[in-house]
């Protein structure tokens, strides 16, 4: 069984810059450095899309001005 992830868009400042809780990777490439990521879709949002082996709590996603998108 695969393990699920919760998806999560940061708002404000690319998510290396956010001092956002560890455990992330994107899973969609923000386009500025999309060229770079090859490997991954290109997201919409301006900052990418980041994932999660866990569901972050209320407050972690508004202290690091974080948005929850889906669980895959």
């Amino acid at each position: 069984m695969i393990a699920p992830k919760f998806l999560y868009k940061p708002l404000y400042r690319p998510a290396p810059f956010s001092g956002i809780p560890k455990g992330w990777d994107y899973v969609e490439a923000p386009p500025d450095i999309a060229h770079r990521r090859m490997d991954l879709p290109m997201s919409n949002w301006i900052h990418g899309v980041i994932a999660y082996d866990r569901p972050l709590t209320k407050d972690e996603c508004k202290n690091h001005e974080l948005e929850f998108v889906r669980e895959i």
